[in-house]
């Protein structure tokens, strides 16, 4: 990360809210912070919001990258605004997550290879303020999908393009401390078959799962109806892929109070749709086409907020 005056190591006032974007990241005051977006499609790329994270002025912040590298610090170390290249990035290197540091906790992480690694906060022993190896990838086209500071009781799920879903505790996956680790298999994809999704959250009794297909199908399915498995197996069906829908493209998991769910394209452009206005359907079922980007672009996520 750039260089940091003493005026921005101040610490902030007041809550915050740290917003990752696939551009990089913001920093707001929580008492002004909004994302007030309209519904519907963009007609050009924009700065997409990917995760809210609420900080308290004392807080210890972590951020993941999809490179299997993690940054810890202050959080007024943190600008209020910063590109990947600004936070120190190497290029093609992008944030896939990270949370607010506590004591207890767990840094759980998800790679595109289906392997999974839990971390105690305890026993990160990063250097302040610099990025650090965190995880090893399995191989040179593996990435980190996900990262999340979860706590004991949270689960995992992993998505695949073929329609697959597995959901199992986080608690199943035995920490590690050493950086290079590769964790332990989460889902045992099929020669055919890759991941295109997941996520480590804290379940709630109206937990949701959203998912769109390479078409353009979305739907949103009660988390129930996935069962808690035990890691490394197939999982269950997550939607029904046919010519029509196209694999699955992206999925994700509502929780906290979710209002919406933003559709993303690999051409940086977004669709906003009401939270309540997706269909809800049985895990088998397709959905209902809802997103249709232009011909020579593709889905490339789903965010929930």
């Amino acid at each position: 990360m750039s260089t940091t005056t003493e005026a921005e190591l101040a610490v902030p006032e007041g809550p915050q809210v740290i917003a990752i974007t696939n551009r990089g990241v913001q920093r707001a005051d929580a008492n002004g912070f909004s994302y007030k977006v309209k519904a519907g499609p963009t007609s050009k790329p924009v700065e997409a919001h990917l995760l809210h994270l609420p900080a308290r002025p004392e807080d210890t912040i972590l951020l993941v990258s999809n490179q299997g590298r993690a940054w810890r610090g202050p959080l007024g170390r943190l600008p209020a605004e910063a590109t990947f290249a600004d936070l120190g990035l190497e290029k093609g290197e992008v944030l896939t997550g990270g949370g607010v540091l506590a004591l207890g906790c767990y840094l759980v992480l998800g790679t595109r290879a289906g392997n999974v690694k839990r971390i105690k906060i305890e026993d990160l022993g990063m250097a302040e303020a610099s990025w650090a190896v965190i995880i090893g990838l399995a191989r040179r086209d593996d990435e980190v999908l996900f990262a999340a500071v979860v706590s004991d009781e949270a689960e995992v799920m992993f998505f695949t393009r073929g329609g697959k879903a597995i959901r199992f505790a986080a608690g199943q996956v035995n920490p590690q401390a050493t950086p290079s680790a590769r964790g332990v298999t989460g889902l045992k994809l099929r020669k055919d078959d890759r991941l295109v999704a997941g996520a480590a959250f804290e379940p709630g009794e109206d937990a949701q799962v959203v998912i769109v297909s390479q078409a353009g199908f979305v739907k949103r399915v009660p988390l129930a109806e996935f069962p808690v498995q035990g890691r490394g197996g197939q999982g269950v069906q997550s939607l029904e892929t046919t010519k029509a829908t196209g694999p699955v493209a992206a999925a994700a998991i509502a929780v906290g109070g979710a209002q919406a769910c933003d559709v993303l394209s690999a051409k940086g452009l977004r669709h906003r749709l009401p939270l309540a206005d997706l269909p809800v359907a049985d895990r088998r079922k397709r959905g209902e086409k809802l997103v249709d980007f232009a011909p020579d672009d593709v889905m490339m996520g789903v965010v929930t907020l």
